[in-house]
């Protein structure tokens, strides 16, 4: 999960930028990434025709910059009414494009009633990832409606920053408290630059591992991307 395609949304701006943050990635540690521009009525243009096709330029030209970093296609989706009828349709791009995982944005001061959306992308074989749910300000102050979406078979992804303070304390705490309760599943980046807004997943993976164990910080950090990368459960 990062914004790493030039000019689409407000990740990179140009081509200087992607290559940057791609030089930071592989310095990171990170081998491959799902390139994620928001795909919302902020950002119309972003078509899934669009982004499989800068995704496409950005890899030819880490290759020819001999950056050994791996992109795959993705999207940012921002959960709407809509939003059933686009995947039908295929205007809202899946992780991978591979039509196995979709990642799911709320609005920061505001939780939709998910469990229909869910089940109704679970009948159309799309497994739900909620994005960064530690910096909801409605979900950070309960965790019963994460655990309700978790048990209906929703996966939870926390932002890296997170765990390092960078959205703040009651970010980092509610990060933590998920953390513990092991409600987890996947820590991604959310890169969006190579300043403010940078990977910082090796940072970040300490700091878990200090938490929970190297084990259980390796299935958060590697086993499950690369298996949603993959397109498998």
């Amino acid at each position: 999960h990062c914004h790493i395609l030039p000019g689409l949304d407000d990740g990179a701006r140009n081509w200087e930028e992607t290559i940057a943050m791609a030089h930071r990635a592989v310095a990171d540690g990170i081998r491959r990434v799902i390139a994620t521009p928001h795909q919302s009525e902020q950002y119309p243009a972003n078509t899934a025709a669009r982004i499989l096709s800068r995704t496409s330029e950005t890899q030819e030209r880490l290759e020819q910059a001999g950056i050994p970093l791996s992109i795959l296609p993705g999207a940012d989706v921002r959960i709407t009414d809509s939003t059933i009828a686009r995947v039908t349709r295929s205007e809202l791009l899946t992780l991978g494009n591979l039509g196995k995982h979709i990642l799911l944005e709320l609005p920061s001061d505001v939780v939709h009633s998910l469990d229909r959306l869910i089940y109704e992308l679970e009948l159309l074989g799309v497994r739900s990832i909620l994005s960064h749910p530690e910096r909801n300000l409605v979900l950070q102050d309960d965790l019963r409606p994460v655990e309700q979406l978790v048990n209906q078979g929703c996966l939870l992804q926390v932002t890296a920053g997170s765990f390092l303070g960078t959205f703040g304390r009651t970010a980092r705490k509610s990060a933590f408290r998920l953390l513990r309760a092991g409600l987890v599943h996947i820590v991604a980046s959310d890169a969006h630059n190579d300043g403010d807004r940078p990977f910082a997943m090796a940072a970040a993976y300490q700091v878990v591992a200090a938490a929970v164990g190297h084990e259980e910080a390796d299935r958060s950090f590697r086993e499950r991307p690369a298996l949603v990368a993959q397109g498998e459960q």
